[in-house]
Order: structure tokens, then C-alpha cells, then sequence
């Protein structure tokens, strides 16, 4: 399974669109202006265990009611987790916290999965810019995401030294070198992945005027 992660504002959305507009479903099909396309099934999966039902922020459409209490046995809520079998998905906050990295590697050891992580970086001081241009769109965010640059900066250094550790295969996608010309193909071949993105699809995809480009 392909997974497009990295840290909020950092491409992510647009690498998805690309996916989606080729006919992948990725787990979502929720989308405005500032993002979309997060996982339901990983999200609702990291909400339960991590006991934070504004994960990963108030009003995302998960496919099921939090699980409190002892009203079922964890093994059942993290089955659909660990059984996804999606040629891609998206799940843009791994690398915003090493925490979430033990998570996933707990569940989907890299030895037992063949899990591969496209992983896009941004400068983290241009993705808190970025979010502030919107600011009420991240007002509902999870505590766990709300970060400032420094200590951004910090964990997405750890949670990708973590992956490489834990054996996964993965990429790093600078965001300045997606925006400037058509090289996600590249990175994809960097991770022996049999998808390949038209230029087309890149084409009507793209616009450097959207919102998500500042």
C-alpha cells in the first residue's frame, strides 16, 4: 500500500488529487478548499486508540461513532486498520508526531506489510504560515496537530528517521520540487511503485493559485 503522508500543508492534497482524478479511492472522497482525501478507516483507527475523538479534527467524517469504554475489544477496532488493503491511501499527519509512526509500526509491521510511505516535506515554518492564511479551517484541529514550527520541524525529523528505522521502504518529496515541475513519476519509481501519473492528470490537476500554494 502506497501512503501519501508527511505534515499538513505540504502537498499532500494535491499528490491525492492526482490519485483520485485517476480513479483511485483512497479511503475518502471528502474535499474543500484547504485539504481532503484523509483516510476514513486510519483516522477513525487513530482516534479510538489514541482516545482523542477530535482526532484528527472535530467535524472529520468518520465512518463509525468513537468507540469508548469497553463497548468493544480493541482487537476488533484496529481489524479494519490492519486488514486495509488500498492501492493508496492518505493519511497527511504521520509524520507530524514519532508517536503516530509506533502506532502504525505496531500495527503494520514493516516486516508483515509492504507498506510504502511518499513522504512530502515542507519548509515548517511556510506550513504554519500557510494554515494561518486560513486559520478557521484549523481551529477545530486536534490538539495533537497543533504544532508550532520548532517543534514541527522536530518531529517530522523523528518520525521519518523512525520509518527508515523500522525498515519501511519510503521517500522524502521536497514541496518546493513538487510545485515547480511534473517530477512525482520520479518519486514513485524511487519506490519500485507500478502507478504512473500521466502528465494530463498533473495538468488539470495543478494551479499554482489555489490556496494551498502560499
Amino acid at each position: 500500500m502506497l501512503i501519501i503522508t508527511g505534515t499538513q500543508r505540504a502537498g499532500t492534497t494535491l499528490v491525492a488529487s492526482l490519485f483520485a482524478h485517476d480513479g483511485y479511492y483512497l479511503g475518502n472522497t471528502n474535499k474543500d478548499e484547504v485539504g481532503g482525501f484523509e483516510n476514513q478507516t486510519i483516522c477513525s483507527f487513530y482516534r479510538d486508540y489514541l482516545g482523542d475523538i477530535d482526532f484528527p479534527y472535530a467535524d472529520f467524517p468518520h465512518d463509525r461513532s468513537p468507540i469508548v469504554g469497553v463497548q468493544q475489544p480493541f482487537s476488533h477496532i484496529a481489524g479494519s486498520f490492519a486488514f486495509l488493503d488500498l492501492p493508496v491511501v492518505k493519511f497527511s499527519y504521520l509524520c507530524m508526531n514519532p508517536a503516530f509512526v509506533s502506532i502504525w509500526h505496531k500495527f503494520r509491521p514493516a516486516e508483515s506489510y509492504h507498506d510504502k510511505f511518499l513522504i512530502l516535506h515542507r519548509n515548517p515554518f511556510h506550513v504554519i504560515r500557510s494554515k494561518k492564511i486560513k486559520g478557521h479551517k484549523f481551529d477545530n484541529d486536534s490538539l495533537l496537530i497543533q504544532q508550532s514550527a520548532a517543534s514541527l520541524e522536530s518531529n517530522f525529523s523523528m518520525s521519518e528517521q523512525m520509518i527508515q528505522n523500522f525498515g519501511y521502504t519510503s521517500v522524502i518529496v521536497p514541496f518546493n520540487k513538487l510545485i515547480t515541475d511534473f517530477v512525482i513519476n520520479n518519486y514513485l519509481t524511487l519506490l519500485n511503485v507500478d502507478i504512473r501519473i500521466p502528465r494530463t492528470t498533473w495538468e488539470a490537476i495543478y494551479d499554482s493559485e489555489k490556496i494551498h500554494f502560499r
